[in-house]
């Protein structure tokens, strides 16, 4: 009778038909070639501040193409500021009464310096900065990054593109 029930367990029966296919998936988006998802700027000089009289700020606009819709929806960007060569600090930037800061929309980064007692401060002068825009998927890739510490953002962007910019 065990003789029975191991052979009657062993046997294979035909092959039955195949079924039906399932509905065709969608197509992804087209990515970039070379998708690093992180773009990192070199140092960008200031100079050319412009001084609003609505916000009493200086104000200046930078053009940065690889802000994209997608990093404004769901991705972001870090803006440091320096001396040209180290000493990167992540805005937004306070030194005594001088406050620093900047925001971001398609295609630029808009800075900004004012008083934080809203008195009216010198031009500038020169000043500063790198820009690295970050996608959604870099940062939920890389979830221990101190996104506001320039040597672990650049250690980023030198992983992903193979070359500090």
């Amino acid at each position: 009778m065990l003789s029975l029930i191991f052979t009657g367990c062993s046997k294979k029966g035909d092959t039955g038909p195949a079924g039906p296919q399932g509905p065709a998936g969608t197509n992804g988006t087209n990515g970039q070639d070379g998708n690093a998802n992180v773009a990192g700027s070199n140092s960008v000089a200031v100079s050319n501040w412009s001084y609003d009289n609505t916000t009493n700020a200086w104000t200046a606009q930078l053009q940065w193409p690889s802000i994209t819709q997608a990093i404004v929806d769901k991705g972001s960007v870090q803006v440091f500021i320096g001396n040209g060569t180290a000493a990167w600090s992540a805005l937004t930037y306070v030194d005594g009464n001088l406050y620093c800061g900047y925001g971001f929309t398609v295609g630029y980064v808009n800075l900004f310096i004012s008083t934080t007692d809203g008195s009216l401060a010198n031009n500038p002068g020169t000043l500063y900065f790198r820009i690295v825009a970050i996608s959604a998927s870099q940062k939920a890739a890389h979830p221990n990054t101190n996104w506001k510490n320039y040597d672990e953002v650049m250690s980023i962007v030198n992983e992903t593109t193979g070359s500090a910019k």
